[in-house]
């Protein structure tokens, strides 16, 4: 169901699922308050990735595990529309 697509959740939002409470957990354990000023702009962004080994199986089930490649987190959007590479301040 959330496959697919990223989420966002802003620093004030009460969160709708247990997802987005780990998300609120983690954000506001690295930014226990706003900056002045950021509260409109500090969220945490969120996803849910299945990703299956190379072995046929879901990861963990050993086999190689297919990974991730390095990347930097950026504002997808801004890139495909603007050609800007936004990244967050914490990712």
């Amino acid at each position: 169901v959330f496959c697919g697509e990223s989420f966002w959740l802003a620093w004030d939002a009460e969160p709708r699922n247990s997802l987005e409470r780990l998300a609120q957990a983690v954000f506001r354990g690295h930014a226990p308050a706003p900056l002045s000023g950021w509260s409109a702009n500090s969220g945490a962004e969120w996803w849910v990735q299945i990703r299956e080994s190379q072995s046929g199986g879901p990861e963990g089930n050993g086999g190689n595990e297919a990974g991730v490649d390095f990347h930097w987190d950026k504002d997808e959007d801004l890139v495909d529309t603007q050609g800007l590479c936004i990244c967050p301040h914490l990712s």
